[in-house]
This record gives structure tokens, C-alpha cells and sequence, in this order.
């Protein structure tokens, strides 16, 4: 029988890492969303507990002190549900677009970073290829300098990468996590 040692940051990046690399392999939403959600959790309460967390703080302080309860409850509430059984066991969730969890593991590995850990090539390949799906959303200019050179050098060699199919951008993103990883 084998023995895992792991403690809660490390667990986390397992977690958020694999599912980074089965959102860009294609595989099951619902097992994403499960493994972005758990190692997300994590890293929530470890910045929670922690006050240099700066981007974390910033995060909360965006929601209304009154609606935290709320957000977090719209939150979890998929990833709850696929956890649990015990109160719904024939419910049926038919709302949950997968796209969410391309957010959920940003902001995870954003709580990851925030704990003083350096980003994965996972989280990095991620970074990356929302800033260039996601040109609206996200703020490439935040990113560090290597980030946005690896960036700007790779997804711009594609003109309206965001405009393209999503199954081409997650097939781009793939490629590049693969080429990166070896």
C-alpha cells in the first residue's frame, strides 16, 4: 500500500492543476468542476487566515459584506451538488454552464499565488489563454511581464482568437499546456 504525505496548499495545487489539465483535454465538466471547486475551497480558507493575502481581501471587498452569504452559495452550489446526495438524493441540476469553471480555477490559482506560491505552468497556460479568450474580462496589463511576453508571443500570433470556437481555443490551450509541460 502506498502512503500520500500532502498538506492543504499542495493538495490544492494537485487539485486545481488536474483540473486545468482536464478542461484543456476535454474530459468531464461535472469532475472538473468538482476538483476546481475542492482545491478552491482550499485555498479560500488558507487566505482567509491569512492577512497578507492582498488580492483575496480585494476579491471580498468587491462583494457587498450583505451578499457574501449569497455569493458563496451560488458558488458552491454546483459543486455542492455534486458532492452530496443526502437532501436531494433524485434532484437534477440543469443550469450550470461549463464555462464556470475556467473561472473558478482563475481565481484559484489567483488564491494561489496570493499565498506566496509561484504559478504553475498549468495556472499559466490557463492565465494565458483567458486573457485571449476573455479580452473583455480580463486585464492583461496585471499579468507579470514574463507572463504577458509568454502571452502576447503565443495566443497573439492568432488574430480574434477570442471570436474562434470555444472547443478550438480549449484544442489551442491543450497544445500549448502539452508543449509546455514536457
Amino acid at each position: 500500500m502506498s502512503i500520500i504525505k500532502v498538506n492543504k496548499p499542495e493538495a490544492a495545487r494537485r487539485q486545481v492543476d488536474c483540473a486545468i489539465e482536464l478542461l484543456f483535454q476535454e474530459k468531464d465538466a461535472v469532475s472538473i468542476h468538482t476538483l476546481a471547486s475542492a482545491g478552491g475551497r482550499i485555498l479560500r480558507d488558507l487566505c482567509e487566515k491569512n492577512p497578507d493575502c492582498k488580492f483575496y481581501r480585494e476579491f471580498l471587498s468587491a462583494i457587498k459584506p450583505e451578499s457574501r452569504n449569497d455569493y458563496w452559495n451560488s458558488i458552491n452550489r454546483a459543486a455542492n451538488f455534486f458532492k452530496h446526495a443526502d437532501k436531494d438524493p433524485n434532484g437534477v441540476l440543469n443550469d450550470v454552464e461549463e464555462e464556470v469553471n475556467e473561472l473558478i480555477l482563475l481565481i484559484s490559482s489567483h488564491f494561489y499565488l496570493d499565498l506566496g506560491f509561484s504559478a504553475t505552468t498549468q495556472m499559466r497556460v490557463l492565465a494565458g489563454w483567458m486573457t485571449m479568450s476573455y479580452p473583455d474580462m480580463i486585464n492583461l496589463k496585471n499579468l507579470l511581464p514574463h507572463e504577458r511576453e509568454i502571452i502576447l508571443s503565443t495566443f497573439n500570433q492568432m488574430p480574434d482568437f477570442h471570436l474562434k470556437p470555444r472547443n478550438f481555443r480549449i484544442k489551442v490551450g491543450y497544445e500549448f499546456l502539452k508543449n509546455n509541460l514536457l
